[in-house]
């Protein structure tokens, strides 16, 4: 029953990829082909493009993100999000499964390897930010200043960095942890979710609660923290963020004053899609490339 409730999203994402596909067709390639005006033809193409690219983002939040945000259901998100024999989730997509599955390990991998190898290309702030989050929940503060280390080099070098900074504002909350300002970091967290809280208000108010919460434990307010983990708990019982609550709830009751993590180094041999999705996705996009290149150079000499 789990794995067919994690394959129906995949499912519907392709039905509705495919019932869109058959609409545009229908009503674009009629333009493209019969328009008189050269300039009617390229404006069709364009939005063609441009439609493609919106639905396909808007199917992934619908069928995916929505797991996050409306069922609260981390786990659940993770097992959708992982690559099959006909499904392959972006680097990026496969980041946020195993961030909020609770997989720290298949995180570290994913981000390391999206850095390394290029797949994070113009994203690898979003990566960075993951690698820190997972390390902050590990309680390893030498890999997370690594991690904010690089996050920082790539605002310095953006031209987008003031505008990345703010969008990533959990990266402020866990500078000043490792500065040891609660203070700091109540003002950070709350900063965050002023950010995130108008489209993503469900998940990202339990990732709140339970990150201050551990700032919190960590940093000696222990009551605080108890009655944010229990909020988180009650709030979100199916995410990975209410079992890190359960774990520090059960050191509170034991007087223990941190959690002994294994430590988590990625693996040099992962492979983010696996040997054959990746040999396939290097074939399929110059293909398609190829094919979508003829498609416009017919269609525009038919004028």
């Amino acid at each position: 029953m789990k794995n067919k409730s994690a394959k129906s999203p995949v499912r519907n994402y392709y039905v509705s990829m495919v019932l869109f596909a058959i609409l545009l067709y229908t009503v674009a390639i009629p333009i493209m082909l019969f328009a008189k005006q050269l300039w009617l033809k390229a404006l069709a193409i364009l939005l063609a493009f441009l439609l493609v690219k919106f639905v396909n983002s808007y199917l992934g939040v619908k069928n995916f993100i929505s797991i996050l945000i409306v069922e609260k259901d981390g786990d659940k998100f993770s097992s959708v999000l992982k690559p099959s024999k006909y499904f392959s989730p972006s680097a990026q997509y496969r980041a946020l499964g195993s961030y909020y599955g609770g997989n720290h390990a298949e995180t570290v991998n994913v981000c390391a390897k999206a850095i390394k190898s290029g797949e994070g290309r113009n994203r690898e702030y979003f990566f960075a930010e993951k690698l820190a989050l997972t390390y902050f929940e590990l309680g390893d503060d030498e890999k997370l200043r690594a991690a904010l280390g690089y996050f920082n080099l790539y605002t310095v070098a953006s031209k987008k960095g003031e505008a990345i900074r703010r969008q990533f504002g959990y990266m402020k909350f866990l500078e000043a942890y490792l500065a040891g300002d609660i203070y700091a970091c109540e003002k950070a967290i709350e900063d965050c979710a002023e950010t995130y809280k108008r489209q993503y208000a469900n998940i990202y108010e339990a990732q709140k609660n339970c990150l201050f919460a551990i700032a919190c434990f960590r940093l000696g307010e222990k009551e605080r923290a108890k009655a944010l983990f229990e909020t988180v708990i009650s709030d979100a019982p199916k995410t990975h963020f209410a079992r890190i609550a359960q774990k520090h709830l059960d050191a509170c009751a034991e007087n223990a004053y941190a959690l002994v993590n294994p430590e988590i180094v990625p693996d040099e041999d992962f492979e983010i899609y696996g040997k054959k999705m990746r040999a396939y996705l290097q074939i399929r996009k110059p293909v398609l490339f190829t094919a979508l290149t003829v498609l416009v150079i017919i269609i525009l000499t038919l004028h």
